[in-house]
């Protein structure tokens, strides 16, 4: 009965290393597959250098935004970044709705204006 116990435990323990190994098998297999394709492997540094891209334009945006027109950053990040809707935006700076869509209209020509040479370099990494 020990013996039995014994063996039973053995071939546990090794059925149980050859599942994990089986999975990590397949993990790498499926990791192989997907980025030893050379073309793969630059489409996917391609996109994550134009997603770096995008976030460090994002931050130089925001940060120009927050330290020159201050006004404009608080009606962006409240309709754009939250997601609030104009009228709750509108009520929580204390304007009137007209005020906010004039604020919001000037922060994007701004925008266009000073940024729109590093967004199409950017959108023309794709």
């Amino acid at each position: 009965m020990v013996t039995t116990a014994r063996n039973f435990t053995f071939n546990y323990n090794r059925d149980k290393k050859r599942e994990i190994l089986g999975e990590v098998f397949e993990v790498l297999k499926e990791t192989k597959d997907k980025f030893c394709n050379i073309n793969n492997m630059e489409e996917y540094y391609l996109r994550t250098e134009q997603k770096r891209r995008a976030e460090e334009l994002e931050d130089s945006i925001f940060e120009c935004l927050y330290k020159d027109h201050r006004i404009w950053y608080d009606a962006v990040t409240q309709v754009y970044c939250f997601g609030k809707s104009q009228q709750e935006a509108a009520e929580q700076l204390g304007i009137a709705v007209e005020v906010l869509n004039s604020r919001l209209y000037r922060a994007r020509q701004w925008i266009r204006k000073n940024y729109e040479n590093e967004y199409r370099e950017v959108v023309s990494w794709f």
